[in-house]
């Protein structure tokens, strides 16, 4: 859930800065539904033992209309949000490198595609290292950006923030708006994840504890992000990544490990997005290339990288329209959908809670 566009401080940005003060609420909000949510989708595959997303649907839906519309929105999802991450490695090479934008999303996408060729390994190692460097890096960013300047809320503007014109027609000054889309598109693109995991989880408590301690954890980086780039403004708000602009106005040294940081959050980003795109598309094939030598494992091969450098082609294209307008119109957009996704997950759980209370 802690990907490039939140590191950048761009989700947080448009999500709940442009809110005002009442983004502080929103907060506090996503925080209750990203405990709720998550426990709710690894609980459903703890006890239905789904290995896969598309389990869990079939399981839920059936072979419905929903079950087809789910699938087909989750594996374009996960397209348009690795063209934010080619986005963001682009805005970030042009802003504070001073190269062509294409040079940052190739910088990302070769060896991401590298990278899923070898299998799932990597990318679970990736993410290990990765995520605890970026969660210290903005609350070193946001403690250090407080204490220069603290937060007022008597002095933000919220009325001349909230009229950007990127979130126009989004009502996101609606604290339950916000954090329901903004929840609600996180939960779609983690959902393989929590479903492979409550299947792994050894028992609902642990799923529970889990779920409690990734909300707080996410909740605390949100809640920084927003003080930061509050405290900031109007400034903060004219950057594609508002974060590493924090950083580099507290010390160029900052700016360089941030810099690094945030490229690896990009990647490992964008190897989930990528290995989660090869396998839907080549269903049920886990092994290393490396390892396999048959003449069909070969063609096997062939194929998915086709299909992978298809795919980070095609992202490439896509993410010249701009990182900041990528955040604020493809993520609304998945939030609505996944908004009806996690309702009707939640309807039908709690519905077959329901019907198995004794009458």
């Amino acid at each position: 859930m802690v990907g490039a566009g939140f590191a950048s401080g761009q989700e947080i940005m448009q999500f709940f800065v442009f809110a005002g003060p009442v983004g502080i609420i929103s907060i506090l909000g996503a925080g209750v539904l990203f405990f709720y949510m998550g426990n709710l989708i690894m609980q459903m595959s703890f006890r239905s033992r789904t290995a896969t997303y598309q389990d869990l649907l079939y399981t839920v839906f059936g072979k419905s209309v929903w079950y087809l519309v789910f699938d087909v929105m989750i594996t374009f999802s996960y397209f348009g949000v690795l063209v934010v991450m080619t986005s963001g490695a682009g805005a970030l090479f042009a802003e504070f490198v001073g190269l062509p934008f294409w040079v940052g999303g190739l910088f990302i996408l070769i060896p991401t595609f590298l990278t899923v060729l070898w299998g799932r390994g990597a990318v679970i190692m990736a993410i290990s290292v990765v995520v605890p460097l970026m969660i210290g890096g903005i609350v070193l960013i946001a403690t250090l950006t407080l204490w220069q300047n603290p937060l007022s809320l008597a002095d933000f503007p919220p009325v001349e923030i909230a009229r950007n014109p990127l979130i126009q027609g989004v009502p996101l000054a609606a604290p339950g708006v916000a954090a329901l889309l903004y929840v609600a598109y996180n939960i779609l693109l983690t959902l393989a994840v929590l479903t492979t995991l409550g299947q792994a989880a050894s028992s609902s408590r642990v799923l529970r504890g889990g779920a409690l301690l990734g909300a707080l954890g996410i909740g605390l980086a949100s809640l920084s992000i927003f003080a930061a780039l509050a405290c900031s403004l109007p400034e903060s708000s004219n950057w594609e990544i508002p974060m590493l602009f924090l950083a580099t106005r507290l010390h160029p040294l900052l700016a360089v490990g941030y810099s690094a940081v945030l490229l690896l959050e990009i990647y490992t980003s964008a190897l989930c997005l990528l290995y989660g795109l090869t396998e839907r598309l080549f269903k049920g094939s886990h092994r290393s290339p490396a390892r396999s030598r048959s003449p069909a494992a070969g063609q096997d091969r062939k194929k998915r990288a086709l299909a992978i450098l298809f795919i980070c082609a095609g992202a490439l294209l896509c993410s010249f329209f701009g990182f900041s307008n990528m955040v604020a119109s493809v993520y609304p957009v998945l939030g609505l959908g996944s908004a009806v996704l996690c309702g009707l997950l939640w309807r039908r759980r709690h519905g077959a809670a329901k019907s198995k209370q004794p009458k």
